[in-house]
């Protein structure tokens, strides 16, 4: 807006660029931009990266953290071979650490996909998590 203020203050709502332009006294000018990333209240999803079903009654179940979103369409866990040894479309029931055929999981490192729908946006949720005994 040509303001001459060494600092402003925006509230965009949605994401949104600024570029800011500068002038010396001796007249060299300079420039930059940043990127105001907005992220909807529904983007938040945390999920822990270690568990152990264990059945001591502590971190046995792996679930996500879900703040704000609607719904979760996919849970699947997938072994190093790329193997599906967990589906639910109900990410709050959890893993339990069992494969399809309800054997105990060895140990090792696992990858999560969860889908997510919030505000009549997919979202995606990818990561690894370690499964300990």
């Amino acid at each position: 807006d040509g303001s001459t203020s060494a600092s402003y203050t925006v509230s965009p709502v949605i994401t949104t660029t600024y570029t800011v332009l500068g002038t010396s006294v001796n007249g060299c000018t300079n420039s930059d931009e940043i990127v105001v990333i907005l992220l909807s209240p529904c983007q938040s999803l945390m999920m822990p990266n270690v568990f152990s079903p264990n059945h001591d009654g502590k971190n046995d179940v792996l679930q996500p953290y879900i703040v704000g979103i609607e719904v979760v369409t996919r849970f699947e866990v997938y072994d190093r071979w790329g193997e599906r040894v967990f589906f639910d479309d109900d990410a709050k029931k959890g893993w339990d650490g069992k494969n399809n055929n309800n054997d105990d999981c060895q140990i090792g490192v696992y990858i999560y996909n969860i889908v997510t729908m919030c505000e009549g946006h997919s979202r995606v949720y990818k990561g690894n998590v370690t499964l300990i005994k």
